[in-house]
């Protein structure tokens, strides 16, 4: 059994995953993400589909992805959400 989802970047201070989501070669950005959006506590690690592009931003200025990661962790970017 192979795992899906291949990490490929972590960034410890944003809390968020960079990697590669090898059942549809997409790239994700994962986080861990709210129910209902307003708690603090998370409920499930989300993984949400991003563009080459935003890979390679948020890879090398991790700083930059912070305004995203925190919309995904409040539940939201549901139309980005991989399975």
């Amino acid at each position: 059994m192979t795992n899906r989802f291949t990490d490929l970047f972590v960034s410890r201070q944003h809390r968020f995953t960079l990697g590669v989501d090898s059942q549809i070669g997409a790239n994700y950005l994962s986080t861990p993400v709210t129910k209902d959006g307003q708690h603090q506590l998370a409920e499930y690690e989300g993984y949400f589909r991003i563009d080459p592009d935003e890979f390679a931003r948020f890879r090398d200025e991790p700083a930059l992805a912070a305004e995203f990661v925190e919309t995904c962790r409040r539940n939201r970017h549901r139309d980005r959400l991989i399975g």
